[in-house]
């Protein structure tokens, strides 16, 4: 899993969370933490359930901003 990480452009990974989140990239900190952001920014996607898996992953790992926006993204990737 880490290879295909090494993959990914990190600056694609935040746009494609801020979307997600409806909000810009650059009003986030990547280091800071996934949950904070996520909570931040309840019923942006409007899928609760989605939310709390979000909140869920981000608590349970310690997921920074820039972790979930890979992981996001790697859940993203079809055969």
């Amino acid at each position: 899993m880490a290879e295909l990480e090494s993959f990914l452009d990190e600056k694609e990974t935040l746009t494609f969370l801020a979307r997600l989140l409806h909000t810009d990239p650059d009003r986030f900190d990547p280091d800071g933490t996934g949950a904070a952001l996520v909570q931040s920014h309840r019923g942006a996607t409007g899928g609760d359930g989605f939310e709390e898996v979000l909140l869920r992953a981000c608590r349970a790992e310690g997921l920074t901003v820039r972790e979930l926006a890979a992981k996001q993204a790697m859940s993203q990737l079809h055969p």
